[in-house]
């Protein structure tokens, strides 16, 4: 849940970056949504945790040619889970995180920052469904404007900040 305000603040800042510090902002989102796959792997005995794991190491560690990059699309692809057959919270994460990774692998792709909004829409649509697996009676409002999810916006903005 983004405002299309915060997004035209954090577009702004990302402009300013070089790409390797964007690389590395989408990478801890990656890395910090990565447990609530492994949860849902855990838990269904479905996926793949550790190549999401390794997906993210290996942006970190070499630069990847086009056919490696759409190779790792493929598989990360293979291990997301659809929601029509995982329904719950756990299964939402887990597609939050898997398309989190998907996302990066794109951006590096063609280094379009739409790639990198959609990753922190990742992060935060995570946090509102936690809010909410939490406290149903939740309004919206209420979640837009709830310390977690603004302690998340806040620091995607100072991080990003040249």
């Amino acid at each position: 849940m983004i405002t299309s305000e915060f997004q035209n603040y954090l577009l702004a800042n990302l402009q300013k970056l070089p790409r390797d510090r964007v690389i590395d902002f989408a990478k801890n989102i990656c890395e910090r949504l990565l447990p609530y796959y492994k949860n849902f792997n855990d838990k269904y005995g479905w996926g793949d945790f550790e190549l999401l794991k390794e997906v993210i190491s290996t942006v970190q560690n070499r630069i990847l040619k086009p056919t490696q990059i759409k190779e790792l699309i493929h598989k990360v692809d293979a291990v997301t889970p659809d929601t029509e057959d995982f329904g719950d919270y756990d299964g939402s994460y887990a597609l939050n995180a898997s398309v989190a990774v998907l996302e990066l692998l794109e951006y590096l792709t063609d280094y379009k920052l739409e790639h990198i909004l959609n990753i922190s829409t990742c992060i935060t649509d995570t946090i509102d469904f936690e809010l909410t697996e939490q406290d149903l009676t939740l309004t919206n409002e209420e979640l837009i404007n709830h310390p977690v999810l603004i302690n998340e916006l806040t620091r995607q903005l100072e991080v990003t900040k040249r």
